[in-house]
C-alpha cells in the first residue's frame, strides 16, 4: 500500500504507516550523515555568517522548526537564524537593500517543484550569499543554481499522507545543525553521537505506540466529528507543528482553519461565540519555553466550552489528549509531533458525516 491508497482505506491501514517512521529514520540517518560529511569535510561550516532557511508549504514548516536547531546546536545567536518563504526573502533583500555577504542560505524544496525558489536563490547569490539546496530532485530548476546540493533520499516506505517532505527535510536540517555544532566546537563527538541515538530511539518509541495512538485518535475524531470549525493554537517551538497541521487540514479535509499563538487566540476569543462549533487543537511540549502560557490558554478554552484536543509529551490523562513520549532533546520533537497531527486529520476525514 502506498500513501495515496489511504483515501479509500479504513482506519485499520494507519498503524503500519506509523510504524514505518522508525524504519525510515534508521535508513536515512546514516545516509544523510555521510552525504553531509562529504559535502562539508572538516571545518567548512565553521565561518558561516547568518543562516537563512527558505521554503514553501511543508518545507517552510521544516524551516520554522529548524530555527531552534541551528541556534541551539551551533554557536549562532538566535537572531542570526531566520525562516522565510522564497517571496519573503526576495522582499526582505529588496526592501533592506541587503548584502548577505557570508550568509548561508539553506533552500528546501523536497519535491523540486517550487517555482519561486530559483528567483530567490538568484537574488540571494547576487548579494554574496552561498546557497545549499535540500531536494529529492537533482534535476529541479533550483539545483543548477545552488553552490551545494544535499540530495534527500526517498522515504522508501509509505508514511502518513502529506508528511514525508516535512519529515525528511527536517531530519536533514537536524543533521546539518549537528554538523555545524561539531564544526564550531559547541558539540563534542559524544554529544553528537547521543543526538543521533536519541532521534532513532524517540521515533522508534513513537512507532511502537501505533495502535494506542490510532485508538486515541479515533476516539477523539468520533467525539469531535460534528465540530464544523477547527482552530489550532501553538506557540514558540510548537508553532511549526501547528503550521503543518493547518496545511494538513486544508489538503486532507479541504478545510481552511486558523492558526494562532496562544496570546493572540485569547484576544480573539474572549466573546466565546458558538464554542460548541469548534474543535480546538493545541500543541504543547514540556521543553517549550511558552508551555505555561499555552497551558493557561488550554484551561481558558475549556472554560469557554470548546472541544479541546492536545498533542503533548507531558503527562495528560485527558481523554482528548494525544500523548507522545518526551525526548531528551527538544529539537527532535517536531519529527514526532507531525504523526498524531496527521493521524487525527485522517481520522476526522474518515469519521466526519459531512
Amino acid at each position: 500500500m502506498n500513501a495515496q491508497d489511504i483515501t479509500s482505506a479504513s482506519a485499520a491501514a494507519l498503524p503500519p504507516l506509523i510504524r514505518h517512521y522508525s524504519t525510515v529514520t534508521a535508513a536515512l540517518l546514516p545516509a544523510l550523515c555521510r552525504q553531509i560529511e562529504n559535502l562539508f569535510p572538516g571545518d567548512c561550516l565553521k565561518n558561516t555568517g547568518r543562516i537563512l532557511l527558505v521554503g514553501s508549504g511543508e518545507n517552510y514548516a521544516a524551516a520554522l522548526a529548524g530555527r531552534s536547531v541551528f541556534s541551539s546546536l551551533s554557536s549562532y545567536p538566535a537572531e542570526w537564524v531566520e525562516a522565510l518563504t522564497p517571496t519573503a526573502l526576495r522582499h526582505f533583500i529588496e526592501r533592506e537593500k541587503l548584502q548577505l555577504g557570508s550568509a548561508f542560505v539553506i533552500a528546501i524544496d523536497c519535491a523540486g517543484d517550487d517555482g519561486q525558489l530559483p528567483h530567490a536563490v538568484r537574488e540571494a547569490q547576487s548579494t554574496g550569499a552561498k546557497v545549499l539546496l535540500l531536494t529529492a530532485r537533482a534535476d529541479c530548476p533550483a539545483a543548477a543554481l545552488c553552490d551545494w546540493l544535499l540530495s534527500l533520499p526517498a522515504a522508501g516506505a509509505p508514511l502518513l499522507p502529506e508528511t514525508e517532505h516535512f519529515f525528511v527535510s527536517y531530519l536533514a536540517l537536524l543533521l546539518l545543525g549537528r554538523a555545524m555544532g561539531l564544526a564550531s566546537g559547541k558539540l563534542c563527538d559524544k554529544k553528537a553521537g547521543e543526538l543521533l541515538d536519541e532521534i532513532a530511539d524517540h521515533i522508534d518509541t513513537v512507532s511502537q505506540q501505533a495502535e494506542d495512538l490510532c485508538a486515541r485518535a479515533r476516539q477523539v475524531a468520533e467525539s469531535c466529528a460534528d465540530a464544523a470549525d477547527i482552530d489550532i493554537i501553538a506557540s514558540g517551538r510548537d508553532y511549526p507543528a501547528g503550521y503543518l497541521a493547518r496545511m494538513l487540514c486544508y489538503r486532507r479535509l479541504g478545510q481552511v482553519v486558523t492558526l494562532e499563538e496562544s496570546e493572540d487566540w485569547l484576544h480573539v476569543n474572549m466573546l466565546a461565540l458558538d464554542p460548541h462549533r469548534f474543535l480546538t487543537l493545541f500543541f504543547v511540549s514540556g521543553a517549550n519555553s511558552s508551555m505555561d502560557r499555552t497551558l493557561r490558554t488550554i484551561a481558558f478554552a475549556k472554560e469557554l466550552g470548546r472541544q479541546v484536543v492536545t498533542v503533548t509529551d507531558m503527562d495528560d490523562h485527558d481523554p482528548l489528549a494525544l500523548a507522545l513520549p518526551a525526548s531528551r532533546y527538544s529539537w527532535v520533537t517536531p519529527l514526532s509531533q507531525l504523526i498524531p497531527a496527521a493521524l487525527l486529520v485522517e481520522m476526522l476525514r474518515l469519521s466526519r458525516p459531512f
